[in-house]
């Protein structure tokens, strides 16, 4: 689903105007106040504003609910806040995780759902740049400290990044302050975290201020410290192969594709339809990458020193046809051909087939079929 960051700029004011009307609203209330704030008065402005708002949920009308033939609106909150569907996935996650852990037993298929989904927050974060690259970011970092398995120190910046961003769009409040809540927790800030405590209860985010509550009295308890930003794994987590991240792409856009067909709502499937699109989006890419990554290096000073001593050779094979000095003339033309042939090879080594790049291509013929 896409968020309000994907708008144009006045279907941004739009929202904001709507908004102001509370939970639900005429459209005749909107013609008559819309217009003053946007860049143009004109009905059809209007109307091409609200459709940007409608075909991305954001607004819905009520179609039975009709009052002297003037649609009634309703802002769907829960388009502005959704970071609590990874969050409802995270936390619960993590805390079974952790329960496994100090219990002793074996926890591996906690790890490898846990991984599962970072990585699919990841994925979803290049192409829906909303909640996924910003309070994603911080869910990121909350697996990655469970698990342990990369530098705290590259995930805290990403997360300081994160915040920029989310700050940067204006127009993403519930991302600030989970990725604010992030880094403080890491620093083990608890001024900070009663700070968006207060924000969190004033402005009735109560699914946020829940968690920050956790964190405060886990710092008060001692069972929470601040983040060793130094820490690095030992082993640090597997990196696959080019070919290999196109086999497991091939294979999630397959699974995508059958859960659209299997989807019985239209949520289900619109969800599914996105996850789709922004994995074949990342196979595209990566197929290129690899095209451009399989082109073989020519040594431009290699040709250049070949064609030199090739016009060199030609030279003196000239004039020793001049001279009528047919032994010279024999080995001069022995030597150009020589040299061509070299230049030859060198240069035919640039169209070499590109052998992975046509493996992934039967491995995406297969998976399709």
């Amino acid at each position: 689903m896409e968020r309000v960051d994907s708008l144009s700029e006045q279907a941004k004011v739009l929202i904001k105007i709507c908004a102001c009307f509370g939970f639900e609203f005429r459209q005749e209330s909107l013609e008559n106040v819309a217009p003053q704030f946007l860049s143009s008065q004109d009905s059809l402005h209007l109307e091409d504003t609200l459709a940007q708002l409608a075909v991305r949920s954001l607004v819905v009308p009520l179609a039975p609910d009709l009052v002297e033939g003037k649609a009634k609106f309703m802002i769907l909150p829960f388009n502005t806040h959704m970071n609590m569907f990874i969050a409802m996935s995270v936390h619960p996650l993590v805390s079974l995780y952790d329960h496994k852990v100090k219990q002793g037993v074996d926890a591996t298929k906690y790890i490898n759902a846990l991984k599962e989904m970072r990585e699919s927050i990841e994925t979803f974060a290049k192409g829906i740049p909303g909640n996924m690259r910003c309070s994603g970011t911080y869910y990121i970092a909350q697996i990655t400290l469970a698990l342990r398995d990369r530098p705290f120190g590259e995930m805290f910046k990403k997360m300081e990044k994160a915040l920029e961003y989310a700050i940067e769009l204006e127009c993403l409040p519930v991302e600030i302050v989970v990725l604010e809540a992030g880094v403080a927790r890491w620093k083990g800030d608890k001024g900070k975290l009663q700070e968006i405590y207060d924000k969190c209860e004033s402005k009735n985010f109560k699914y946020i201020s829940v968690i920050v509550k956790q964190m405060i009295d886990g710092l008060d308890s001692g069972d929470l410290n601040h983040v060793d930003l130094e820490f690095a794994p030992e082993v640090i987590e597997i990196v696959l192969s080019d070919e290999e991240k196109l086999e497991k792409l091939q294979k999630d856009l397959k699974i995508a594709k059958q859960d659209m067909k299997d989807a019985e709502i239209q949520e289900v499937m619109q969800a599914a339809r996105a996850r789709a699109k922004v994995i074949k989006t990342e196979i595209k890419n990566l197929k290129k990458m690899i095209a451009d990554k399989s082109k073989p290096t020519v040594d431009q000073a290699m040709i250049d020193d070949l064609n030199a001593k090739i016009l060199n050779a030609q030279t003196r094979q000239e004039e020793a046809f001049d001279n009528d000095d047919d032994d010279a003339e024999e080995a001069a033309s022995a030597e150009i051909i020589e040299l061509k042939k070299q230049l030859e090879e060198l240069m035919t080594s640039a169209s070499i087939p590109k052998q992975k790049l046509e493996d992934a291509k039967k491995i995406d013929a297969e998976i399709n079929k």
